[in-house]
């Protein structure tokens, strides 16, 4: 049986990896706001990231066994083996594919309904775009690697494992159903729906009933995708599938915007 500190081990050197990532972009940030910026800002800016994804990580290996959830991936890293099988590779090309196809989907949605319920929020993501443009394709694509890897530890692998391991509990089931696991998938989503509200707050637009809609419907509808990737392929699909949406929003969408300028 493999020793769970191993996994533990390998995916809290991937959460350190992804924190690091996103130092350079965070500091970025931090000195366009201030003149000064303090030797210990990196740090915290680390910790920020590191400290829940590895309590997610404790959280996801305690409850891991009593469900349905495989790591394939990460099984075959820890045992030293190779990762470039058909059935490997398969994995994460639908990964890419259904990220690709999630992010058009929501901006076919957000062109619909965001006019309707938050008139306002165009013109805000044209100032967040030019604010965008203030950084790097580097650390843009750092930061979609990160919070591709670190949400997908807190949200997935560790609530949607625990919310599902609750459930075998209380129901006394020997495993989950597909209806635990997406009740499971949907707790997880609403937390992970409404965290990405405070980038609205810090956008500086209103918040109001019709943005927090968009807000869960947006980014609870990629959120269930995760969810279905990481029950279905395992963790590493749902960290390649956030990575790549968020590489398209961050980097690829906005390059295309600009040159059709």
């Amino acid at each position: 049986m493999r020793p769970r500190w191993k996994t533990f081990f390998a995916l809290a050197t991937l959460a350190a990896f992804a924190s690091l990532s996103s130092v350079p972009l965070e500091i970025a940030a931090l000195s366009e706001v201030q003149s000064h910026v303090p030797w210990w800002a990196p740090v915290i800016a680390f910790a920020f990231g590191f400290v829940p994804s590895v309590i997610a990580v404790a959280l996801g290996i305690g409850t891991l066994p009593a469900t349905n959830f495989d790591l394939p991936i990460i099984k075959r890293l820890v045992d030293r083996q190779p990762v470039t099988g058909v059935a490997m590779r398969s994995i994460l090309i639908r990964s890419v594919l259904f990220a690709v196809a999630g992010f058009v989907l929501v901006r076919v949605f957000s062109v619909w309904i965001e006019p309707l319920l938050v008139p306002t929020l165009a013109e805000t993501a044209r100032d967040q775009s030019r604010d965008t443009n203030t950084f790097s394709s580097l650390q843009l694509t750092l930061l979609s690697f990160a919070a591709g890897v670190r949400e997908e530890l807190v949200f997935r692998f560790g609530l949607m494992t625990l919310f599902t391991w609750i459930g075998i509990k209380l129901f006394a089931i020997p495993k989950a159903n597909s209806l635990l696991i997406w009740t499971a998938n949907l707790c997880a989503v609403i937390p992970f729906a409404l965290v990405h509200s405070i980038n609205a707050i810090g956008l500086g637009i209103p918040v109001t009933p019709g943005l927090i809609a968009v807000i869960l419907l947006s980014n609870g509808a990629v959120g269930l995708l995760f969810g279905w990737l990481y029950a279905r392929y395992g963790l590493v699909a749902a960290m390649t599938a956030h990575t790549v949406y968020d590489f398209i929003q961050f980097v690829i969408w906005p390059g295309l915007a600009e040159s059709a300028l």
